[in-house]
């Protein structure tokens, strides 16, 4: 039987950014489940058909579906293709953490399906950042969902742009960057303060590790797109404004994995 379907439009009459964006819909929906489609991009016509009859059969809290690129032109690129056979992340804290740290799921929203119960028990939101808003979000599910089902079908066409904030490279990404990692770094420290599940100090230390580990891998890779001391210099001087203890556990890292 046909489901009763109901459509809203926020318009927002200035550019927000993609966190906004997210957070406002996240907000204002009412169903039980959420997925995030941009604004550019295409899905398959049962692409929430099919991860709907996914977390319904396995109860998962998240599942995570493949993607296809595509170009301005509508030529298709890469497919991104976790799994051959549906399956679950490690159950094992430290598991989730070995998943997240290479990327061998995809950070983005889109391409998945979240149940609406579970994000809201875990506060889990965008934060407002600049660049990179959807980093927390993504780490957030890995370390607290209970059943994250992760599934071979194609079921997302996201489109590669020339002129996107994501394209710009060198000095002025690396700025946007390091003030986005410093708020981003904050964030999820209050965040783990607030969260049930990791009151022991030393599991927070843990979980906190992998985060640093990708956001200033991120930093290092823009740093080969232009000068490196001045990416760095760029970042320092950001930092200025956005000092943290954070910013100070990442410093660390960074200075002991460049030994």
């Amino acid at each position: 039987a046909a489901k009763d379907v109901r459509m809203r439009i926020i318009e927002h009459r200035w550019n927000r950014g993609a966190a906004t964006s997210y957070a406002h819909g996240l907000e204002l929906s009412r169903g039980e489940y959420i997925a995030f489609v941009d604004c550019d991009d295409m899905i398959v016509p049962t692409n929430l058909e099919v991860l709907q009859r996914a977390a319904e059969a396995s109860n998962a809290d998240v599942v995570q579906a493949g993607f296809r690129t595509f170009s301005e032109k509508m030529e298709d690129g890469k497919v991104f293709a976790w799994t051959r056979r549906p399956g679950f992340l490690p159950g094992t804290l430290t598991g989730r953490m070995q998943h997240f740290l290479p990327v061998r799921i995809h950070i983005a929203p889109w391409s998945k399906l979240f149940r609406r119960d579970f994000l809201n028990m875990h506060h889990i939101d965008f934060f407002d950042v600049p660049v990179a808003p959807d980093v927390c979000f993504h780490y957030q599910c890995v370390l607290t969902a209970w059943r994250y089902l992760v599934i071979p079908d194609i079921l997302y066409y996201y489109r590669q742009r020339q002129d996107s904030v994501e394209s710009v490279q060198g000095l002025q990404r690396a700025e946007r960057y390091a003030v986005a990692m410093a708020r981003i770094l904050d964030a999820f420290t209050e965040w783990l303060r607030q969260e049930k599940m990791f009151q022991d100090p030393q599991v927070k230390h843990q979980v906190r590790q992998p985060l640093y580990v990708f956001l200033l891998h991120q930093l290092r890779e823009l740093a080969k797109t232009d000068n490196a001391e001045e990416v760095y210099a760029h970042a320092r001087r950001a930092w200025e404004h956005e000092a943290t203890e954070a910013l100070r556990d990442a410093a660390m890292y960074d200075a002991i994995m460049r030994k």
